[in-house]
Order: C-alpha cells, then sequence, then structure tokens
C-alpha cells in the first residue's frame, strides 16, 4: 500500500473514532443536564410545597396580628 494511500486510510479512521466520541460525551452531557434539571424540578417542587405548608400553617388570627403589629410599628416611627 503506497504511504499516500495508507495515511489517508488512518485518517479516516481516526475520524470516526472522533466522531464516535463527540457523540458518546454529548450523549453523556446530555443525560447529566437532563438529571440535573429534573432534580432542580423536584428542589422546587418541595419549597413550593414547604411554602404552602407554611402558609397555610398560620391561622387567620396569627396573620391579623402579624399584619397589625407591622401596621403599628411603621405608624410609631412615621413623621419621628
Amino acid at each position: 500500500m503506497p504511504l499516500l494511500a495508507w495515511i489517508s486510510q488512518e485518517k479516516e479512521d481516526g475520524s470516526d473514532a472522533i466522531g464516535a466520541k463527540a457523540r458518546s460525551t454529548a450523549e453523556e452531557f446530555l443525560r447529566q443536564a437532563k438529571e440535573k434539571a429534573e432534580s432542580v424540578k423536584e428542589m422546587a417542587g418541595e419549597a413550593v410545597d414547604d411554602a404552602k405548608e407554611a402558609v397555610a400553617g398560620e391561622g387567620e388570627e396569627e396573620k391579623e396580628k402579624f399584619k397589625n403589629e407591622a401596621d403599628g410599628a411603621s405608624d410609631d416611627h412615621m413623621g419621628r
């Protein structure tokens, strides 16, 4: 086999290997990105659920008391 033909053949074989490695790397990157996105989605859902529980756990009297305290505190400091 002439040297030029052998070099061409080696170049083509190397390109296939590089292409396969690039596809494999891209597939792994995509898989990890999907896993992380799912994890973030789950954590966000849990945070929303926790916030809903915290708000629902407060009674109307507690909310009104806090609101009045907050309103009173701001009135006490106005104009001074």
